[in-house]
């Protein structure tokens, strides 16, 4: 499948993604939608600023500048086929403007009522033919025909020659046109799948407990643990081996907790850390109240429901305890809302730094299991693990 019709199903509402385990049909939320969306429109930005008079110089080429370029490349064996303007017009083909508009819409006033149009806006993209990729791409490598012609790129001569100098501002052109297509298309395709999952969050605001991803029947999903180097080794066990203790649902469900977006994991991995580090004196009350005067977080307000009175303040577990309300207040960490953490003191004490991690495993999804749309999580019977365990973090 071509990367061309890859995007068209990636954007559409019928298209099925290829099977590929680097892009797997789960869609994660950004973190941060309007940071997300100005990174795009930015791109597209560029390319508005960089194709439009790029496509004047095609438009108002010479016949001698066009001819130059058709016979380097009839010699390095192309066809010396040159696009026109209106082949390389990537506003007309991509809707440069329109998705700026509607990005930008979208970024200031949120998806309530505006993620619609980009969704519409994609639907619309035309891209371009497989034969004018070929004739851009032949762009980059034309000096030996220049040099079959009788011109010395980099001779003095040649440089000032007016027929050279516009064919090479016409190549030049031709490039600047790849070099924006290459930068917007890797957008726009993953632009599509997150919008269309935005707009079937969209769908379930007001029961987002109802709301589940789109999947395939298995999908590599991740589990961040305590206990990393014994799930490598002897994968995820039918009963919860005696002595081990979880953190979601007060550490009592027989049910394995595995998220689909990374980036969760490794926040609740980092929150793990944390603990540890706590519990063996590496991170103390002083440096956790340090960390709240640096972002004016009142330590009254962070200790206000969990901190227990008439316990002693630097004790490991009301260190914990603190730790746990900066952690909900923070704007520079994402909150992994651990239950209970303090109850992990003695298991911590016991493990090694280098036991916390994050394993993936591919599991098998029925459609009947529990999602937890907060923490982007499956729970799950560990008979639903269909493929080895690894370690990545």
């Amino acid at each position: 499948m071509s990367n061309m019709r890859y995007l068209l199903d990636l954007i559409s509402d019928s298209g099925a993604p290829p099977s590929n385990p680097l892009l797997e049909k789960i869609v994660s939320k950004p973190r941060n939608l309007r940071a997300y969306l100005l990174r795009r429109i930015a791109v597209i930005e560029r390319a508005i600023a960089e194709a439009g008079p790029a496509k004047q110089v095609i438009r108002g080429a010479s016949r001698d500048a066009e001819y130059l370029i058709r016979y380097a490349l009839r010699h390095e064996g192309a066809d010396g086929t040159l696009p026109t303007d209106y082949d390389v017009d990537l506003d007309r083909h991509y809707h440069l403007d329109r998705l700026k508009d509607d990005l930008s819409a979208l970024a200031q006033y949120g998806p309530a009522q505006f993620i619609s149009y980009p969704i519409n806006t994609l639907k619309d993209v035309r891209p371009l033919s497989a034969e004018v990729r070929t004739a851009l791409s032949a762009m980059a490598d034309l000096e030996p025909g220049f040099r079959a012609y009788g011109y010395e790129p980099g001779d003095p001569a040649t440089e000032q020659d007016a027929e050279y100098r516009e064919a090479r501002e016409l190549s030049d052109a031709y490039l600047v046109i790849l070099r924006n297509l290459t930068a917007i298309e890797p957008v726009y395709a993953d632009l599509g799948p997150v919008l269309q999952d935005l707009a079937k969050r969209q769908a379930y605001n007001y029961r987002p407990d109802e709301y589940r991803p789109n999947h395939e029947e298995v999908e590599t999903l991740y589990h961040a643990t305590l206990y990393a180097p014994e799930i490598v080794r002897d994968g995820f066990s039918a009963e919860k081996p005696e002595g081990r203790r979880g953190l979601g649902n007060f550490g009592d469900q027989s049910l394995i907790s595995f998220t689909h977006d990374i980036r969760i994991a490794y926040d609740i991995a980092r929150g793990l850390r944390d603990l540890w580090m706590i519990v063996h004196g590496q991170l103390t009350r002083r440096q956790i109240l340090g960390w709240m005067a640096a972002e004016g977080i009142d330590p009254k307000k962070a200790a206000y429901y969990f901190v227990q009175r008439g316990e002693p303040l630097d004790a490991v577990e009301q260190v914990i305890r603190l730790y746990r309300g900066y952690i909900g207040l923070t704007k520079l960490r994402a909150d992994p809302v651990f239950i209970s953490p303090e109850d992990l003191v003695p298991l911590l004490r016991s493990r090694d730094l280098e036991d916390i991690g994050i394993v993936s495993a591919d599991v098998r999804l029925d459609g009947k299991e529990a999602y937890m749309h907060g923490e982007a999580e499956f729970r799950l019977p560990a008979s639903s693990v269909v493929g080895p365990v690894r370690r990545v973090g």
